[in-house]
């Protein structure tokens, strides 16, 4: 079940922040701003009021120039979801000169699986454009997993996606 406002503060004071002083610190029109973008995409569109305010003071704004690698496996362990913004993002086999395989948009996130995992990504992602993008801690990604039952089957669904396609190409 989704969780009520109250139980997000209590998961946050768990978590030693102060979810109160997390929201007084953005202001309204960003986090109203951040919540309509938000509520145009899968997941978000379908979770609750509860784990959006839980997950938008959390939010940190990223740009990458055209170009830009974001991620690579030379990046180490995966750090931060990254959801588009604004902007296009490439995604190929760790090859400089491989052509992209999936060129993500605004509203994507990545790379799902390999932040559930705690491992490095085996992919590289690079601005194809300049791009700007929300980033989230990886203890706040699981965090949002745990208490947000659409967050969690989203997640899920794009890491048994990415496996099955991996498994296609052996």
């Amino acid at each position: 079940r989704p969780l009520d406002v109250s139980e997000v503060h209590q998961i946050a004071g768990r978590a030693g922040r102060s979810y109160s002083v997390a929201m007084s610190a953005t202001p309204p029109l960003i986090v109203e701003a951040t919540r309509e973008f938000l509520r145009r995409h899968a997941p978000f569109d379908r979770m609750s009021d509860a784990a959006l305010a839980f997950v938008i003071p959390r939010l940190k704004p990223a740009f990458f120039a055209n170009d830009t690698t974001i991620l690579s496996v030379q990046s180490g362990p995966v750090g931060h979801l990254y959801i588009i913004q604004r902007g296009l993002v490439g995604r190929r086999p760790d090859s400089l000169q491989a052509d992209p395989d999936r060129t993500l948009g605004v509203g994507e996130l990545f790379p799902v699986g390999a932040l559930s995992a705690g491992g490095t990504t085996t992919k590289i992602f690079h601005a194809m454009q300049d791009t700007y993008c929300f980033t989230l801690a990886r203890t706040d990604f699981l965090e949002l997993r745990r208490i947000s039952p659409e967050f969690e089957r989203y997640c899920t669904q794009a890491t048994t996606e990415t496996l099955k396609l991996s498994l296609e190409s052996l």
